[in-house]
């Protein structure tokens, strides 16, 4: 069993490229993984978050929702990129 099954895993940026590679591999090794990105694609067995990290008001309610519905992450893995 790998260390990170049934932990909570919070990625950013996961809708594409580093996060989506890195958010599947997390799913993979047993992980409960909220994908967060502007837009996500479909994807099984992940609580899609769809913010914009650049607002304030939306990390909040990001915050809150993550909290709420699977606890404190154990891991973020902070991907998001801005320009």
């Amino acid at each position: 069993m790998s260390t990170l099954a049934g932990r909570v895993v919070l990625v950013t940026g996961a809708s594409r490229g580093i996060g989506a590679a890195t958010a599947e591999a997390l799913r993979v090794a047993g992980a409960r993984v909220v994908r967060v990105a502007r837009a996500l694609p479909p994807g099984e067995d992940f609580l899609d978050l769809p913010a914009d990290l650049t607002d304030a008001v939306q990390v909040e309610a990001l915050a809150e929702r993550v909290l709420g519905e699977v606890g404190p992450p154990d891991v973020v893995v902070s991907n998001a990129g801005g320009f």
